[in-house]
């Protein structure tokens, strides 16, 4: 019997089966001179940064990495940008040293978003710089800057995009000659900010810019305070919509409250302490 060697031979040859297009989500991480940059990938990234001695450990999207600064350096700047998606970031700064300078540039792109930064304290005549940038989408950003040490300058720029956003400041004291300077804008979207206890030491200054843009907005006020010689200024401009201030708008000794284009005042007390926000301060 005759075979047929070449259909034998055709069913014999490897089949190559199609792969299917997997993307692995991936954060890159360096730590070069003092300045740590954080990338994400545009995809739904979590990251955590915990600063500690001179240790820097970052958890990216499960993913532990453990840098070590070198012999003499500090950490000076976080430049974190993460991309598109919903992105999580949370970080832990400690508390900065007495003179240490140090800025952190934070972007999460378009999409909805969660920004958390805690420090333990801001040490005498240091320096701390905070841009956080959201884009657009359904933000959230949460500040927990503790004590502000005497002579020591804090600068927060947040820009949340458009969306229905919600800020958060913790409660803060601004010790002796020290500063506190706070810009947050919100743009269009029903948005929520929520200013904890601000208590200015003396000789202290804290300005307080707020702007929220279009949209049924809610401005909820902790107390404030002011030493001798020192100054609490709050600027808040709910745009239109039909906006709420919830706290005290009176000015007093030392504390200077301007709120435009809002309809609706109530007295209330933020704390600067949200249970709604209470996940938001781990990124896990």
């Amino acid at each position: 019997m005759r075979r047929n060697n070449q259909a034998a031979s055709l069913n014999c040859l490897p089949r190559l089966e199609e792969l299917m297009n997997r993307v692995v989500p991936a954060v890159t991480v360096d730590l070069t001179g003092g300045v740590l940059t954080i990338t994400g990938d545009g995809a739904d990234d979590v990251v955590r940064v915990t600063v500690e001695d001179d240790r820097v450990t970052v958890v990216a999207n499960g993913e532990t990495t453990t840098e070590k600064l070198g012999a003499g350096e500090t950490l000076t700047e976080i430049n974190a940008d993460l991309g598109g998606g919903a992105d999580r970031l949370v970080l832990n700064l400690g508390e900065l040293g007495r003179g240490e300078e140090l800025t952190v540039n934070a972007t999460t792109g378009a999409g909805a978003d969660r920004v958390v930064v805690n420090a333990d304290g801001v040490g005498r005549d240091a320096a701390l710089t905070l841009n956080v940038d959201t884009d657009g989408g359904a933000d959230v950003v949460r500040l927990n800057l503790g004590e502000i040490g005497r002579g020591a300058t804090v600068d927060v720029t947040a820009d949340l995009g458009g969306g229905d956003d919600r800020f958060v400041l913790g409660n803060v004291e601004v010790g002796r000659d020290a500063s506190l300077s706070l810009d947050v804008s919100t743009g269009a979207g029903d948005d929520v900010v929520r200013l904890g206890d601000v208590e200015a030491g003396r000789g202290a200054t804290a300005d307080l810019s707020i702007l929220t843009g279009g949209g049924d907005d809610r401005l909820v006020l902790g107390d404030f305070g002011a030493g001798k010689d020192a100054a609490v200024t709050l600027v808040a401009n709910l745009g239109a919509g039909t906006d709420t201030v919830v706290g005290d708008t009176h000015d007093s000794k030392g504390v200077d409250v301007t709120v435009t284009n809002a309809e609706h005042f109530r007295d209330g007390h933020s704390g600067g302490d949200d249970d709604d926000d209470d996940d938001d301060d781990d990124a896990s």
